[in-house]
């Protein structure tokens, strides 16, 4: 293609026509653009603004700050520097030799140092309770059960646990029942409550005399639950073959007393399992009765029902009996558990040895924990459930 091309001559062109503009005038255009901006503030002040407004209106006064100063307590007169050795060196004699005098505990150089006896106060033990005696038995078909030894002693008097030094507060009871059957909540109940709450066993406990020993060594005294015919009852159940019953001759009845009592030792006394029809029942509970005083134990109602007979039958034959004021455990429920025994130290205050019975729940131990601790405050004292015998 030659230079004379009409379509190189016209691309030409347009490369010319599009060239950018030069340096130079990038410059000027810049300069002139600095002047406008520095200009424009003076030429509107001087055709728009007014003299009088960079003249002042007004003033303010401002106080003088006073002078910062450093408190000092050597600054008021009389005051003198605090002297540490007033306690340890004599006045007038020079310090270096008397503190050469003194050991470091502030005896004299070479003396015995100075002891201050001081008492430890510690609170009183539990009652350890007394050793299995085996002279505190006699024998049935099913084994050895309690009685009294040849010197007339009963398990009554050898296995109940000694009442505390009352310090003029009046005596209270619980018994807490139903052990055995759930062994974490067994445990429990002899690790956490107080020694003076006597706990009772179910009969039917497996490795009942292992538990009754864990409990007599943290100081409890112990109780065995007898099961005896209540509303409801069947025969048939699992479990109630050895319920004393009002349909059984009183020989039967013995002879289910005492499988109950031959499968431990180391009781004090015996309470009830239910029993709302049999302690209701003069003719069968006698024989029964006269049974239990002859083992040399005592008796315990629970309190969920009446049974007016029982005391009068007891005391015919001086078998020590205590009936209790109610139970404090209707229903695990803290709040009614809680308000129980509320209940129960408002009779205690004004009779003596008031007792009552709860059941192995939770909530009971948690309750009853709670409620000893207050004891002392309300001029009560917690007593083991023996002493409320009669």
């Amino acid at each position: 293609m030659t230079s004379d091309d009409p379509i190189r001559r016209v691309a030409s062109r347009r490369r010319q026509a599009l060239s950018l503009p030069k340096r130079r005038h990038h410059l000027s255009l810049a300069l002139l653009a600095l002047i406008i901006l520095i200009s424009a503030p003076m030429l509107m002040a001087r055709f728009f603004g007014s003299d009088s407004d960079a003249q002042p209106k007004g003033s303010v006064s401002v106080a003088n700050l006073p002078q910062g100063q450093i408190p000092s307590p050597l600054d008021e007169k009389g005051d003198t520097l605090p002297d540490l050795l007033a306690d340890l060196v004599p006045a007038g004699e020079n310090p270096t030799d008397a503190i050469a005098a003194i050991d470091a505990l502030g005896n004299p150089v070479g003396s015995k140092p100075k002891v201050t006896p001081k008492a430890l106060v510690l609170p009183p033990a539990a009652p350890k309770a007394p050793p299995i005696d085996a002279s505190l038995t006699r024998q049935s078909r099913f084994g050895a059960i309690p009685g009294p030894n040849r010197d007339g002693r009963t398990p009554l008097e050898a296995y109940r646990l000694p009442q505390a030094p009352q310090s003029g507060r009046t005596p209270v009871s619980i018994i807490v029942g139903g052990l055995g059957i759930n062994p974490t909540l067994t445990q429990r109940a002899i690790d956490e409550l107080p020694p003076a709450v006597t706990l009772s066993f179910a009969a039917q406990t497996p490795a009942l005399q292992g538990w009754i020993n864990k409990a007599r060594a943290r100081g409890h005294e112990v109780l065995l639950e007898i099961a005896m015919e209540g509303a409801g009852f069947e025969a048939s159940s699992p479990g109630s073959e050895r319920t004393l019953q009002v349909n059984l001759s009183p020989d039967e009845n013995r002879q289910h007393l005492h499988y109950g009592l031959s499968r431990a030792q180391g009781y004090a006394g015996v309470i009830n399992y239910q029993g709302e029809v049999l302690l209701l029942r003069s003719d069968t509970l006698s024989p029964i009765l006269n049974e239990i005083k002859a083992s040399g134990l005592g008796l315990f109602i629970d309190g969920s029902f009446e049974a007016p007979t029982v005391g009068a039958l007891a005391s015919s034959i001086s078998l020590p009996f205590k009936a209790s004021f109610g139970l404090i455990d209707p229903a695990p429920s803290q709040s009614v558990i809680e308000a129980r025994l509320a209940n129960l130290a408002a009779e205690a205050k004004t009779s003596p040895g008031t007792l009552s019975v709860g059941f192995v729940y939770p909530q009971t131990i948690d309750a009853v924990k709670g409620w000893a601790a207050t004891l002392s405050s309300q001029g009560l004292i917690l007593v083991p459930a023996t002493a409320t015998l009669k």
